[in-house]
């Protein structure tokens, strides 16, 4: 079945940030792509930008408050809130920072999926010689679905504390 993407800002039925028109944008003026990035179609793009959406909310503690937590289906636009030169954000509208953001998670998420498990999380080293396996005695790193870049990006207004709940919950800790 075909996504459609609402990216109409505080609607009830809202499932990304930015449209496909704009990634198509973003990509096309993006430094670093990978023929991966570069050959999605449309139906990936628009799956990567709900992906995208989905995770920044699922995974970021927002600061602030949804500008009508009981109609709009995702976080932003939110009130209460201030860009980094101290005014006030609009309330009606999603920051170009947090559609920046979706869109840079977008192509990560094109690019591989960083949801998936990793298969030497909790290893600290391996000896190939007689074959020796060394684990982690604390606690395995913790996971970062969402990418250091992507998350400086909306650092001002969120916090990881999200994701490190749903790691420690998912009984990664």
């Amino acid at each position: 079945m075909a996504i459609t993407i609402v990216a109409t800002a505080g609607a009830s039925n809202a499932n990304s940030y930015v449209t496909e028109a704009e990634l198509t944008t973003y990509i096309e003026n993006r430094l670093h792509n990978s023929s991966t990035v570069s050959a999605a179609t449309s139906d990936t793009n628009k799956k990567a930008l709900v992906l995208a959406t989905r995770l920044l909310d699922e995974l970021i503690d927002w600061d602030g408050d949804p500008s009508d937590a009981d109609d709009q289906a995702l976080q932003w636009p939110r009130y209460g809130l201030y860009d980094d030169k101290g005014n006030v954000l609009d309330e009606d509208t999603i920051p170009q920072r947090i559609k920046n953001a979706t869109m840079e998670f977008a192509c990560y998420l094109i690019d591989g999926d960083r949801t998936a498990e990793n298969a030497t999380e909790g290893i600290k080293g391996l000896k190939a010689g007689s074959v020796e396996l060394e684990f982690i005695e604390s606690n395995p790193p913790e996971r970062k679905v969402v990418p250091d870049a992507v998350f400086q990006m909306v650092s001002l207004w969120g916090s990881r504390e999200f994701e490190s709940k749903a790691y420690i919950e998912a009984g990664r800790a």
